[in-house]
């Protein structure tokens, strides 16, 4: 279950290059604009993913982990109003 915190550090999606082996990386990312990928986008270790309000997040590819049960896990969140 989501619980409700506050950051300032955080990175932003937009800023990341649509290239082969782009990945979020055990961190918290938020898209604060739309944002879209022709590649495959990778999650490596756990990491938190906050959209802003009315914002996507395409990826044409998909969204793949490292490996199955090897804790990995993405938990998104809905910008605090």
């Amino acid at each position: 279950m989501w619980q409700e915190t506050q950051t300032t550090d955080y990175k932003l999606v937009s800023d990341l290059r649509d290239e082969v082996g782009v990945a979020l990386r055990g961190d918290t990312y938020v898209v604060d604009r739309d944002v879209s990928f022709t590649n495959r986008l990778g999650i490596l270790g756990n990491v938190k993913l906050i959209l802003c309000d009315g914002r996507t997040l395409t990826c044409k590819d998909g969204i793949r982990t490292a490996t199955a049960n090897a804790g990995q896990s993405v938990e998104t969140a809905p910008q605090r109003r």
